[in-house]
């Protein structure tokens, strides 16, 4: 019988020993869950436009991969408005990232771009 192939049978389970299981206890007592503390409006400062300002600068600064020479940036109210020249579309978006890791609210990007490649 050339080209025929027995059909598939179905295995038996495998067969369960009697020997009693222990559950496995963590190596640590497990500690509750802290309940959230609430503080008053007072007491969480958000950084005004100066100090966020100077978070965009710094991180511009530090940013090796971010040519930013001809990109001006202020805030207002939270918002980071850049205007400018970016030398490439990945200094584009580098400079919006940058300015969101900065602490920007939102971000109106009205940059130009230098070179299309």
């Amino acid at each position: 019988m050339i080209g025929f192939a027995t059909p598939l049978q179905a295995q038996a389970p495998p067969v369960m020993l009697a020997a009693p299981v222990r559950p496995m206890q963590p190596p640590f007592t497990p500690v509750p869950p802290a309940s959230p503390v609430v503080r008053d409006a007072a007491e969480i400062s958000m950084p005004n436009d100066i100090v966020i300002q100077r978070y965009i600068h710094s991180i511009f600064t530090t940013d090796k991969l971010l040519r930013h020479f001809g990109i001006h940036v202020t805030v207002q109210d939270g918002v980071a408005i850049m205007t400018g020249t970016a030398d490439s579309w990945q200094d584009y978006f580098r400079a919006e990232k940058d300015a969101f890791a900065a602490g920007a609210h939102a971000v109106d990007n009205r940059l130009g771009v230098r070179f299309y490649y």
